[in-house]
């Protein structure tokens, strides 16, 4: 990442080289860390929806059967 070509150009550039140096460094760690926080968010929100879909199903299976139950105490 950091040549010996780079280290001179900067030494050589003084307080402009190191200025763009610590510009194009934070650049890149705050895109660094942007991805990695959607990433993050991403995949908690995937398990979310994933959690929410099982909870409807179980919801239409307990409906299901309380309705079964219910016929059934209807017909005795």
């Amino acid at each position: 990442m950091l040549t010996p070509e780079i280290i001179q150009i900067v030494i050589q550039g003084g307080a402009v080289g190191l200025l763009l140096m610590f510009g194009i460094m934070g650049y890149r760690f705050a895109l660094a860390a942007m991805n990695n926080v959607s990433t993050f968010v991403n995949n908690h929100l995937e398990h979310n929806t994933e959690a929410v879909k099982e909870g409807t199903e179980v919801m239409r299976e307990m409906k299901t059967e309380i309705v079964r139950m219910s016929d059934k105490l209807d017909k005795k």
